[in-house]
């Protein structure tokens, strides 16, 4: 049981908030801007690539939510 327990933990993304988000992405830039030249363009890519896509989820994330199912309001009338 443990290690079918393991392998279904370890295949679950991890949910970082805004803040691990940031960092994350400053810590990319930081290593991005510090590649040398003889790193493999693959390498160079994935990072520019995780580096885009946290942008986007941080900008998705600063924007306000608007409920997909706005709430509803029922008002009764007596007659």
């Amino acid at each position: 049981m443990r290690t079918a327990y393991r392998t279904l933990v370890e295949h679950r993304p991890i949910h970082r908030n805004i803040a691990e988000k940031r960092q994350q992405l400053r810590e990319l830039c930081e290593t991005a801007s510090r590649l040398k030249p003889q790193i493999t363009p693959s390498l160079r890519a994935s990072i520019q690539r995780r580096i885009t896509q946290l942008r986007e989820e941080i900008r998705a994330d600063s924007r306000p939510h608007l409920s997909a199912h706005p709430r509803r309001t029922y008002v009764l009338h007596s007659d």
